[in-house]
């Protein structure tokens, strides 16, 4: 998955988020426009942090659904594109809030990573 298409799939989920990327605050685009899987993932967890209470059911399984499909086996040579959403989604969100609730939602892959990183509550 390409950068470009990652970010067009969050901004499907949560709207909102497209607003908050092109933002003069996101400090995950370079000045040419480009970026990253991993600034995309950065500034997503940044924006479900600030709205996950407000995501539906139906949002929230269908984001994690996306990020369960392409988190590799814990055994298996990781990929770009797993990288980014563990390290720049699942683990921002750990040890708050957020990713407390989003447990739930996390499938089998994602929650063991998530799990590693997460503590808590309190927070």
């Amino acid at each position: 998955m390409k950068p470009v298409d990652l970010l067009q799939r969050f901004v499907t989920s949560v709207p909102e988020f497209e607003a908050q990327w092109h933002s003069e605050r996101n400090d995950h685009r370079e000045p040419d426009g480009r970026f990253t899987l991993h600034g995309v993932c950065a500034e997503f967890s940044s924006c479900f942090r600030d709205r996950y209470m407000t995501l539906s059911d139906d949002v929230l399984k269908d984001l994690f659904e996306l990020i369960e499909r392409h988190l590799v086996e814990p055994d298996a040579e990781e990929t770009t594109l797993d990288n980014a959403l563990c390290t720049c989604f699942l683990e921002n969100i750990s040890s708050e809030p957020c990713g407390q609730a989003a447990k739930p939602w996390m499938g089998r892959k994602s929650r063991a990573f998530f799990d590693r990183w997460h503590h808590g509550p309190p927070y």
